[in-house]
C-alpha cells in the first residue's frame, strides 16, 4: 500500500495531480528525532510520504523485557540498602542499569548481524527495519546517558558498572559462540548485587565474597538463557557450552549448580556478617 493511500491519511493533491501526505513539520521533526527511543508505541510511522520509522524494531533492538526485569530488581535492591531516604537513589540506579542493560541489548544484534541474517533474518538489523549506522548511535547515546546517570555515585560505582557493561559486551563480541560463554554470566551475575553494595556507600572488599557464588551461577543462568534457542543458534554458527555438552547433559549441569549454589548461599552470607548485610530485603 502507498503511504498516500494508506486508510485514515491526511491528503492532498500537488501540482502534478498526484496524491501527496500532508504532515505538519513538527511531527516530521519531533518524531525523526526522537521515534528510536519510543518504545511504546507499535507499528510505523510515515515521514514525507517516503520514510517509514518501525517503532517496534527500534523497540526489540534494546531487548527490553530482560532489560527492565534486571532494572526493576535494581531499583529494588538499590532502595532497600539505602533505607527510607532512598527513593531517589533508587530511581537513578534502575534508570542508569536500564540504559546498561539497553545498550547491551543493542550491541548483541549489531554483534549477531551476519549470523541472525542466515537464522533470524527477520530481527531489526538482518530485515533492514534498523540500519547499522541507526543501531550504533543508539547504542553510543545508551551509554553515555549511562555514564551521565552514574557519575554522581562516584568513581567506583562508575566502575563496576562498566565492568558490567564489559561483560556483557565480551559475551555478545564472540564468547557466546564458545565453551567460555558461561563467564561472563558468572561476572556479570554478583556485579548487579556489587553496584547496589557500592552505590549505597559500602566498601567493595567485603563483597567479593559473593563471586564464587556467581562462578555456580553463571553456567546456569548461560545454560538457561541458550537452551530455547539452541537449534536456531546452531544453524548460524554458534557453538557454547550447550551445544558441546548437548540439551540434556546442560539441562543436568544447571539443575545441579543452582543446588550447589543454594548449599553455599548460607555459608557467603554468614562470612559477610549481619552487618554487612543490613538494610538489603534478606
Amino acid at each position: 500500500m502507498m503511504p498516500g493511500n494508506r486508510p485514515g491519511g491526511s491528503e492532498a493533491i500537488s501540482g502534478g495531480g498526484r496524491f501527496q501526505p500532508v504532515i505538519p513539520a513538527v511531527t516530521h521533526y519531533s518524531l525523526l528525532q526522537w521515534a528510536p527511543f519510543i518504545g511504546a508505541v507499535p507499528g510505523a510511522i510515515f515521514i514525507d510520504g517516503a520514510r517509514v520509522l518501525h517503532l517496534k524494531a527500534h523497540w526489540h533492538l534494546l531487548h527490553p523485557y530482560t532489560s527492565l526485569a534486571v532494572a526493576g530488581i535494581t531499583a529494588l535492591l538499590a532502595g532497600a540498602n539505602a533505607g527510607a531516604p532512598g527513593t531517589g537513589l533508587a530511581i537513578r540506579s534502575g534508570l542508569a542499569m536500564l540504559l546498561i542493560q539497553f545498550s547491551i541489548g543493542a550491541s548483541n544484534d549489531i554483534f549477531d548481524r551476519p549470523f541472525d541474517a542466515l537464522a533470524k533474518p527477520g530481527k531489526p538489523l538482518p530485515s533492514g527495519q534498523v540500519s547499522l549506522f541507526t543501531a550504533g548511535t543508539i547504542w553510543g547515546l545508551l551509554i553515555g546517558g549511562a555514564v551521565v546517570l552514574a557519575k554522581p555515585f562516584g568513581w567506583l560505582a562508575l566502575a563496576v558498572m562498566l565492568f558490567g557493561l564489559g561483560c556483557g559486551l565480551a559475551y555478545n563480541a564472540g564468547l557466546k559462540r564458545t565453551p567460555l560463554s558461561w563467564l561472563p554470566h558468572a561476572l556479570a551475575a554478583p556485579t548487579i548485587l556489587t553496584w547496589v553494595w557500592v552505590i549505597g556507600g559500602r566498601p567493595l572488599l567485603p563483597l567479593l565474597w559473593i563471586y564464587p557464588l556467581g562462578l555456580l551461577l553463571g553456567p546456569a543462568l548461560n545454560i538457561a538463557n541458550q537452551l530455547a534457542g539452541a537449534e536456531a543458534a546452531e544453524a548460524s554458527g554458534e557453538r557454547s557450552l550447550v551445544h558441546y555438552l548437548g540439551a540434556k547433559t546442560a539441562q543436568r549441569l544447571a539443575a545441579g549448580l543452582l543446588l550447589l549454589t543454594a548449599l553455599l548461599m548460607p555459608l557467603v552470607v554468614g562470612r559477610l556478617g549481619g552487618d554487612a548485610l543490613r538494610g538489603l530485603p534478606w
